[in-house]
């Protein structure tokens, strides 16, 4: 041994590199979004003493933060946009004086109305069932060419314009709730899980 090595033991400093080890651990579904969790451990094989004493440092990576907002986001666009499609679905089926005298400002008939709930209220029966992906993309289209009409029926006729701002925020509440859908909400997760039982 060296007199450097003999040095080294003697003030108790041997020191090696440390190790990193990965451990995966079993994904978690919570709200449709897999949650995988990942523990690494750094074992620092330092000796403190030459007896053979080792110190052993554990780091815990918490869960994703973004994927648990994400997931909260979209279920707080998704309820105000079924509570929006069903109240005013139920208003426009029964042709409440209010959206009656607007929908008549507008141009349209009132018989409208009627064909303009029932579809209000079958897409936010879409948006609440589970599964259905491909039900779920046609009643997210469905909605955006509602608020997207109103919008364009209300500034081009320049008539109870004050709607304008409310069908703007449904309309963004549609585009995030569809955006931030969870993976077993979409048409992909589908495909995967078709792709997966054929190679079985």
């Amino acid at each position: 041994m060296t007199r450097a090595a003999q040095a080294a033991t003697e003030a108790g400093k041997i020191t090696r590199r440390p190790a990193i080890q990965a451990i995966y651990h079993r994904p978690q579904v919570v709200g449709g979004h897999v949650l995988a969790s990942w523990r690494v451990v750094a074992v620092d094989h330092s000796l403190r003493h030459f007896n053979g004493d080792s110190e052993m440092t554990a780091i815990t990576k918490t869960p994703d933060m973004r994927t648990r907002a994400q997931m909260t986001t979209y279920w707080v666009a998704t309820a105000l946009l079924v509570a929006e499609l069903t109240l005013g679905g139920i208003w426009d089926v029964l042709r409440v004086p209010l959206v009656r005298n607007v929908v008549t400002h507008l141009g349209y008939p009132t018989y409208f109305l009627v064909l303009l709930g029932t579809w209000k209220l079958l897409g936010a029966a879409a948006l609440v069932v589970p599964r259905l992906p491909l039900v779920k993309e046609w009643a997210y289209a469905g909605i955006f060419f509602v608020y997207s009409g109103a919008i364009v029926s209300h500034l081009t006729t320049g008539k109870d314009v004050q709607e304008v701002p409310i069908c703007s925020i449904m309309l963004v509440l549609t585009v995030a709730s569809w955006a931030l859908r969870p993976a077993v909400r979409t048409l992909h997760k589908r495909e995967h899980d078709r792709h997966i039982s054929v190679a079985e």
